[in-house]
């Protein structure tokens, strides 16, 4: 890089700085004039090019948000800033909504997606896109997404249950993925306690759908120790014996 163009990175990060610091006064006006001008000074910088769309989304100008930050998602550094690439986009889809254009706004959260795969924002919004449209399959798909992506026990545990009741079914297959999503909030519960009781129902529901015997005897087995009614313990304990007695009669 020569001696000018150092000059102008600084001074482009500088009046950023400015425009950072008019923002946290809330005269957003005054920001945007100054990311203008380091705008002018160095085209197509990933940084200002950000700052200037995020600046025109807090201030409600939706179709300008749209316009700068719509086509991060190209930029030759948008890898090296994924995140906050992938926040902007987001932004970027969410002045679509605003405008009455929702569909460019599911091109957006994708995009957002390809740069941050664990973007929350993203999951979420693309999953409520899908159920919107009765899509629930590729919703739950999301959901369990959002649900490794989760930084608590409890926001897991939740998005898992939540990913096994969309995708629950009569049919088997649909079974299939419900137990599975429903197992990954189990596993994430641990140690299990007798508030799970009703998510271990919906597992054991599952895989008697899903024909998963073995599972569903161990899940019986689960039920059995978490439950304080002597009455209702003895009958996980049968059903239990019962699942693993059909289980040794096959092999």
């Amino acid at each position: 890089m020569e001696l000018g163009d150092k000059n102008v990175a600084v001074k482009v990060e500088l009046i950023r700085q400015i425009a950072a610091a008019y923002e946290r006064l809330d005269r957003l006006d005054e920001a945007f004039a100054n990311l203008r001008n380091a705008d002018r000074l160095k085209r197509n910088d990933l940084l200002t090019t950000l700052a200037i769309g995020e600046n025109r989304y807090r201030a409600g100008r939706w179709h300008e948000a749209t316009l700068y930050l719509g086509k991060l998602a190209d930029h030759p550094d948008a890898k090296k800033r994924a995140a906050e690439v992938a926040r902007g986009l987001c932004h970027a889809a969410a002045a679509e909504i605003r405008s009455r254009r929702p569909k460019n706004a599911v091109e957006h959260f994708e995009a957002a997606l390809r740069l941050k795969p664990d973007s929350e924002m993203a999951l979420q919004a693309l999953a409520e896109i899908l159920l919107e449209q009765g899509d629930t399959r590729s919703a739950a798909l999301l959901v369990e997404r959002q649900g490794q992506a989760a930084e608590t026990v409890a926001e897991k545990v939740r998005l898992f249950e939540k990913a096994g009741d969309l995708h629950s079914g009569s049919d088997p297959d649909r079974a299939r993925a419900a137990a599975a999503a429903y197992g990954l909030a189990v596993k994430e519960a641990d140690p299990l306690h007798a508030a799970h009781v009703p998510l271990l129902a919906k597992l054991l529901n599952a895989q008697e759908i899903a024909h998963d015997t073995t599972g569903a005897a161990r899940t019986q087995e689960l039920m059995a120790s978490l439950d304080s009614d002597a009455e209702e313990r003895t009958g996980h304990l049968r059903a239990a014996a019962q699942g693993f007695s059909v289980i040794a009669d096959d092999q």
